[in-house]
């Protein structure tokens, strides 16, 4: 994982809660969802699914990539009204 992306993650308190060891369990395409992720903003399923996809082919799967994070993090989902499609964010969960 890269040093911006760890940074980001602990700046949303995950210091304590995920560590290196943690992220490098994960798979690629969970460790890119993370990347897109860990700014603490809210993305839609197709960022997330371009973020799991590779060489920008988008993965099917994206959104199930976040399942392996749900250890660590609280994912939450709002619906855009004015697009109507859903976007998500991580908050990691209270200790």
């Amino acid at each position: 994982m890269d040093p911006e992306t760890l940074r980001k993650v602990r700046a949303l308190g995950g210091e304590g809660i995920l560590n290196e060891n943690d992220i490098a369990e994960f798979d690629d395409a969970t460790q890119r969802v993370l990347a897109l992720m860990a700014d603490g903003c809210w993305h839609c399923a197709a960022d997330i699914r371009l973020a799991a996809g590779k060489n920008g082919t988008p993965a099917t799967e994206g959104l199930r990539r976040m399942r392996g994070l749900r250890k660590f993090f609280d994912i939450e989902k709002a619906r855009d009204r004015a697009f109507r499609f859903y976007t998500y964010k991580l908050a990691f969960k209270a200790r």
